[in-house]
């Protein structure tokens, strides 16, 4: 059995959220294909060796009901998200330069990635059917895990851009 100081102790999700009233994000460089998101939140997330899928309901929570600096939840005005994969949040450095060896190796990552996707998308769905009537529906769109993440039409009133650690 490994001894403690060889476990990871955290934070294990790092996550830099931005208010936006529109992005649009490349999520399949071959074929050209972009996604766009209308009012709401950008989501860079980064994944750290020892998470697990049980920060999930916590990071989901934060995201949808905290009131941000505009002071309403995104939930609150029925705002989408556009959830990013960003391993470079993970970075620490040393020197000139930056390590990364407390970030998921790849595979690992891109599970955890898609998997919180899949959890978010679920806590919006629930939310969205239980929207008051006028309200727009709430979206959830997200990049691809490996690819370089080339954002354009980014708009926003701000930038309000808050950072968290799970």
């Amino acid at each position: 059995m490994a001894d403690a100081a060889a476990q990871p102790t955290g934070p294990f999700c790092k996550i830099v959220v931005q208010q936006a009233n529109t992005a649009t994000l490349q999520v399949d460089p071959e074929q050209d294909r972009w996604v766009t998101v209308g009012p709401g939140l950008i989501v860079f997330v980064a994944f750290q060796k020892g998470a697990s899928a049980e920060l999930f309901s916590k990071i989901a929570k934060a995201l949808l009901t905290v009131k941000l600096c505009l002071g309403d939840t995104v939930t609150g005005v029925g705002g989408d998200l556009l959830i990013v994969p960003q391993a470079t949040l993970g970075g620490k450095l040393k020197g000139k330069q930056l390590q990364y060896h407390g970030n998921m190796d790849k595979a690992d990552g891109q599970q955890m990635f898609l998997d919180f996707v899949a959890h978010v998308r679920a806590e919006v769905a629930a939310i969205n059917d239980k929207r008051p009537e006028g309200r727009r529906e709430m979206a959830v769109q997200h990049g691809t895990y490996g690819n370089v993440q080339r954002m354009r039409d980014v708009s926003n009133d701000g930038p309000f851009t808050h950072i968290f650690e799970f």
